[in-house]
């Protein structure tokens, strides 16, 4: 049965029901007489709420057909949003963008509607350009834009809560254990490269059911394949583009990351994918199979999840990498004492680039001392 032959019949029957309900509410006196001498007026109120019920399921159905479901009502966005980033927020922006013909995240699997998740990818970001676009007067035009840009600020948010948001709701319990498992947008087993920086191993996602924070003090790795331990020289965690330790070294095969204040703290109700990334030695490592298994996590909620939890592996190659050098020493000298003053020069570096052009994705600077 096509789409266009359940439209059309879905509208005749919600036209059919709305001429037989008005007849029963405004059809006259002598209609009305004769349901009184057959049947109760209890009963004809009964059979008029019934009749009323169908209608609006009938009138669900056809606004699902004729463009997907109703955009979610009941949140309102308070943060930007970016790729990378995760959370509640995400899922319920995903709601929103799958709920037009125009601007959904995916057809069909993750993203669709009805499948949305917590992780804002390049599907994500995807679809919110192309909102943005569809809402260029109201979204783009005001900040002096012409093309969506896939980032979530002010003037997308504000778009998003005027189609019927409300205060966010209270996250309600459905579990008790943070539960761990693959990712599943993990890397797949690829070629990785000797001296290259914060290769992509694998990924890992937590999720909080509780009606509270959990906070995840500390996280085991193993390391699993053909390979030494210092092939992977040093090992990371990170949040999205957010490194979330310093990094750490492979010791009889294990990788150990604790912080007793919390590598990360997982909002109730939501998920967070953590990202392996290591660096890679310069030598003597070529086609070594390199990779990672999640051994444990400890929390301050009790932990579900099959371990070890075990990531793909990968082979190390050997090509010519562009390098970036920073000086081993940076300017300004240390300051014992520094008075108050404007565009004070906290951080600077010479960096040398070799072999070939070099695009910096990121970069990352960390506040110190008693600031």
């Amino acid at each position: 049965m096509s789409n266009k032959f359940k439209k059309s019949k879905t509208a005749k029957a919600i036209a059919g029901f709305v001429g037989l309900t008005t007849g029963l509410m405004m059809g006259g006196g002598a209609l009305l007489s004769t349901a009184s001498a057959q049947t109760t007026i209890e009963d004809l109120t009964a059979q008029i709420a019934s009749l009323l019920a169908t209608i609006t399921s009938l009138q669900s159905q056809l606004a699902t057909l004729q463009g997907g479901a109703p955009a979610p009502a009941g949140y309102t966005f308070t943060s930007d949003l970016k790729m990378g980033d995760t959370g509640e927020d995400v899922k319920q922006l995903q709601m929103v963008l799958n709920s037009d013909a125009a601007t959904i995240v995916a057809a069909s699997g993750v993203g669709s509607s009805g499948s949305e998740t917590t992780y804002f990818g390049s599907l994500t970001k995807a679809a919110v350009i192309k909102y943005q676009d569809k809402y260029a007067s109201e979204i783009l035009t005001p900040v002096g834009l012409s093309a969506g840009t896939g980032y979530v600020g002010p003037s997308t948010r504000a778009k998003l809560n005027s189609m019927g948001a409300a205060a966010p709701t209270t996250p309600v319990a459905t579990g008790t254990d943070l539960s761990v498992a693959l990712s599943s947008d993990t890397p797949a087993s690829t070629a990785i490269v000797m001296g290259q920086a914060i290769a992509d191993l694998a990924h890992f996602t937590l999720t909080n059911p509780t009606a509270g924070d959990v906070i995840v003090t500390k996280i085991t790795l193993n390391r699993i394949g053909v390979s030494a331990d210092a092939t992977l020289t040093n090992v990371y965690l990170f949040d999205g583009a957010t490194r979330l330790t310093d990094a750490a070294t492979v010791s009889s095969g294990v990788i150990t990351f604790v912080n007793t204040v919390g590598i990360l703290t997982i909002p109730a109700g939501t998920s967070k994918t953590i990202a392996v990334k290591s660096d890679i030695v310069a030598t003597d490592a070529t086609g070594e199979i390199v990779g990672v298994s999640l051994a444990s996590v400890e929390a301050s909620a009790a932990v579900a999840g099959t371990f070890p939890i075990v990531g793909n592996t990968h082979t190390v190659a050997s090509v010519s990498l562009a390098t970036v050098d920073f000086n081993t020493s940076t300017t300004p000298s240390l300051n014992t004492s520094l008075s108050p003053q404007s565009d004070f020069t906290m951080w600077q570096n010479t960096t040398t680039i070799g072999t070939r052009s070099v695009f910096m994705k990121s970069f990352s600077l960390r506040m110190i001392g008693s600031i």
